[in-house]
């Protein structure tokens, strides 16, 4: 006898169905049903984040297709980042300057002397600085730092300029010490300076401050070069010489003072 399965009509399968659901959802207000509850979330909970993951991708992949000039903008942003990292350090350096230049209208020089602010740029035979033809410098311009004398202007470009400081051989000036006994004042082998042609009878010890003298005109005088380190002289010689310890560190200098007029 072969067994026929029953036919159940679509209604019961209906009526059937809506007492399910409705069991299970007063199941889950009064809370009977929590305890299956959280198993079956963590079980869907991977595939969840996974495929919201998918989703949030193929989201931006849209919005990149559809949204117009999307990589201009973002080149545009970029553009503007860069250009306030820019005036933020632009604004850096001019506060630098103006405290500088503050600082150096503070010392106790003549009123009517005229600079020109220049940043050293670096150090190698010459110091080198960014002001050049365009700002109206000319060689043999003084270079200081406050009162203190940093050098003399050798070549000039169109914006930059080298600068001879006291340590080179080659520059070569009058100069004294502030009890006035004179000498000239040249750079030596080893960064040292020397102020040579000193006559054997002129009083020189050390620690005596060495200045400019001012003798040849194109520099002021007075401007502090240094301290007399050490005195060098003969029994039969007509000149001695002092060695000259520089008051200023010329490698560590970042901003100095081309001195237009005095």
């Amino acid at each position: 006898m072969r067994y026929q399965r029953r036919a159940y009509s679509p209604l019961v399968i209906y009526a059937f169905a809506f007492v399910i659901c409705l069991v299970l959802l007063m199941g889950d207000i009064t809370g009977i049903l929590r305890f299956l509850r959280l198993p079956l979330e963590s079980a869907v909970f991977p595939p969840r984040v996974f495929i919201y993951g998918i989703k949030k991708q193929i989201d931006n992949n849209i919005k990149i297709i559809f949204t117009p000039n999307l990589e201009a903008k973002l080149i545009e942003a970029d553009v503007k980042e860069r250009v306030i990292d820019v005036l933020e350090s632009k604004i850096q350096i001019l506060e630098t300057e103006n405290q500088n230049l503050r600082s150096q209208l503070e010392t106790p020089l003549p009123v009517s002397w005229d600079y020109i602010p220049a940043q050293v740029l670096g150090l190698d035979h010459y110091l080198i600085v960014d002001k050049g033809e365009v700002d109206k410098v000319m060689p043999g311009m003084t270079v200081l730092y406050k009162d203190m004398f940093v050098g003399k202007v050798k070549t000039v470009n169109s914006r930059t300029s080298q600068v001879e400081i006291p340590t080179d051989s080659e520059l070569k000036i009058q100069a004294k010490t502030n009890k006035n006994i004179k000498g000239l004042l040249t750079g030596a082998f080893g960064n040292q300076i020397l102020l040579t042609r000193i006559l054997q009878k002129e009083s020189v010890n050390n620690f005596d401050i060495v200045l400019t003298s001012g003798e040849e005109g194109e520099i002021p005088p007075n401007l502090i070069i240094g301290k007399v380190k050490e005195v060098l002289s003969t029994a039969d010689g007509v000149y001695k010489e002092a060695v000259v310890d520089p008051i200023l560190d010329y490698s560590q200098l970042r901003y100095v003072f081309i001195l237009s007029s005095f």
